[in-house]
């Protein structure tokens, strides 16, 4: 999910609720993996700069994993742009 632009301190302030939102579906199965994509490699001391997020969802169809997708406080907070989300099939 790619992040709209100028989101970093909204992504900070709701990290932690992004966390403890995505615990259950991780103890469902529904949340394989998944983690920050970043602008170029991390460096100690300096601001991250984000792109969005690689994530990996199991569901029954496209439409369940839009649905977790939406409901996550990434995109109801406006960090997720969710009319460039791409969801494929593995």
């Amino acid at each position: 999910m790619p992040d709209r632009p100028d989101t970093l301190n909204v992504r900070k302030r709701v990290k932690s609720g992004h966390y403890e939102g995505i615990q259950p579906l991780i103890a469902q199965g529904k949340l394989v993996d998944g983690g920050a994509i970043f602008k170029e490699h991390p460096q100690e001391g300096k601001d991250s700069q984000f792109l969005g997020s690689l994530v990996v969802y199991t569901g029954e169809n496209v439409g369940e994993v839009r649905k977790i997708i939406e409901n996550d406080i990434y995109a109801t907070s406006g960090v997720w742009d969710l009319e460039k989300v791409q969801i494929y099939p593995l």
